[in-house]
């Protein structure tokens, strides 16, 4: 009973510390969503999550997290305006790094395209 009673107040202490960590950090997920299916030809896009993006100040960290071959990344302010463009080569564990600090405030659209069909976009604000 008391190791429970133990265990209950330090998770009354870890858990709000923790959540206070992540928001002092200031990093946050940009939800990416679209169309991974291939219509012809052999897949090298796998069913599971393939980008992660997350945004920290003036930085969208990017992780891919299989072999997509060489993704297009674009990023198209709310004007429809493309502010950024740059092909990656991708695989498990490959990363890239953008920086916005010129990017005016404002909604920002972020594609992930290749030439097998690829389709993945996510929203973030500056």
């Amino acid at each position: 009973m008391k190791a429970t009673k133990l265990l209950f107040t330090l998770l009354m202490f870890i858990l709000p510390a923790l959540a206070y960590s992540e928001q002092a950090s200031g990093t946050n997920e940009i939800p990416v969503s679209g169309k991974t299916e291939i219509s012809k030809g052999p897949s090298r896009v796998p069913a599971a999550p393939a980008v992660e993006a997350t945004q920290t100040g003036d930085l969208i960290n990017i992780y891919f997290l299989n072999d997509l071959g060489n993704v297009t990344i674009t990023i198209t302010s709310e004007t429809g305006e493309t502010v950024y463009q740059h092909t990656a080569p991708t695989g498990y564990g490959a990363s890239e790094l953008i920086d916005t600090s010129d990017f005016a405030e404002g909604s920002y659209l972020i594609t992930f395209t290749n030439a097998t069909g690829l389709f993945l976009h996510g929203e973030f604000q500056i």
